[in-house]
């Protein structure tokens, strides 16, 4: 997509699979994975426009912001503009240790282009008091679904700066599946070992398509009113999960959508649900989010006019439910012919990528992989 819009997608989704990447890779990485590249981009964001020098250009690269059209202001004023937001609500918070005195400018730059307020929160006497605050906010914008995203004991009297995000979203499948066509059958984990799991079905017109270059499937699932879609990406081969990552990149995502067409086919999905809980730092620092970090170094001084302020954590925290009915998300950091032929079959029996993103914009919103299913 051209335009301001479009290069703030290009943005958000490239920093999301670099985040992605690192996550993946971190020996502390669940099986199952699920972030908001968007939430975590608008929230850093946020951050950058209170940064200075070298700390500044740490995140303009990192986020992509060096080559945003019309700048990260106007970008996010414009999408917040155009994204269907009667389908999901976006909150963002920065809270600042009561020291000193916010800038008015960085306050106003917050609430204008994105919608977010820069609180101070005293961590002096009761942190546990300031822990609780931030995470009864993150519970109410996600509609109860996001809880204790601050884990106790993660803040204290040194805490500077805590980033926060909460986008919640709730769609309805613009086809349901019909639950009664719900049957068991064998999740794989890998060659040798699999899962009993609750697979929906369907056959109908999807969009579908098959990329050679990163031997997989793609899937298009439109949600009601087709603003919103959970695009699903599988491989081809069952242990083909870890090569499909190291391969995707934003450019290669953008070019397996435009090798679908609309065909008539028969899908299995696992119903499935995922809780995920990280802290991010080591996974921003790998991508050259560095002096941000580190008290003494970081430059955020337009902010509150000092150095004194650094950001001492990033905490990331993600809920999904997908069934017959459709999804529910939260994060708090988608030819004539003569006779009738089978239909091509997309069978999710094997981990995959799955992605919601909104249609007018191609903005990734939530991304994620499926390892392990539930348990029936």
């Amino acid at each position: 997509m051209a335009g301001v819009v479009g290069s703030l997608s290009t943005a958000s989704n490239d920093f999301g699979l670099n985040l992605y990447k690192s996550v993946v890779t971190s020996p502390k990485c669940p099986q199952n994975v699920f972030i908001s590249p968007f939430c975590l981009h608008s929230i850093l964001s946020m951050t950058h426009l209170g940064a200075a020098g070298s700390t500044k250009q740490q995140l303009e690269r990192a986020l992509k912001l060096d080559g945003l059209e019309g700048g990260t202001q106007e970008a996010y004023q414009q999408f917040l503009k155009k994204a269907p937001l009667k389908y999901f609500n976006i909150a963002n918070r920065l809270y600042l240790q009561s020291i000193g005195t916010v800038l008015e400018d960085f306050k106003q730059s917050c609430k204008s282009n994105f919608n977010a307020e820069a609180v101070t929160l005293s961590f002096d006497d009761d942190a546990e008091a300031g822990r609780s605050t931030i995470n009864q906010w993150v519970e109410g914008e996600t509609k109860g679904k996001i809880q204790e995203l601050i884990p106790q004991g993660s803040l204290s009297p040194d805490t500077a700066l805590v980033l926060v995000n909460a986008i919640y979203f709730k769609g309805d499948w613009d086809v349901k599946f019909d639950r009664a066509t719900t049957i068991k059958d064998s999740f794989h984990l890998n060659e040798n070992e699999s899962l009993e799991v609750n697979f929906m079905r369907k056959e109908a017109k999807f969009n579908f398509g098959y990329s050679a270059t990163l031997n997989c499937q793609i899937l298009e699932i439109p949600y009601q009113n087709k603003d919103l879609s959970m695009l699903i990406v599988l491989p081809q081969v069952m242990d083909g999960l870890k090569d499909l990552e190291a391969k995707l990149d934003s450019a290669a995502l953008s070019k397996l959508q435009t090798e679908m067409s609309v065909e008539e086919v028969e899908i299995r999905i696992p119903r499935f649900t995922i809780e995920s809980s990280m802290t991010l730092v080591d996974s921003l620092t790998s991508i050259g989010i560095e002096e941000a970090f580190i008290a003494g170094k970081a430059d955020l001084s337009k902010i509150d006019g000092t150095r004194n302020l650094f950001v001492s954590d990033v905490f990331h925290k993600t809920f999904i439910v997908v069934n017959e009915e459709g999804s529910e998300a939260a994060a708090a950091g988608a030819v004539a012919i003569s006779t009738k032929m089978l239909p091509p079959s997309f069978t999710a029996d094997h981990p995959f990528l799955f992605f919601i993103k909104d249609n007018s914009t191609d903005m990734i919103l939530f991304f994620g992989r499926l390892v392990q299913p539930d348990l029936v």
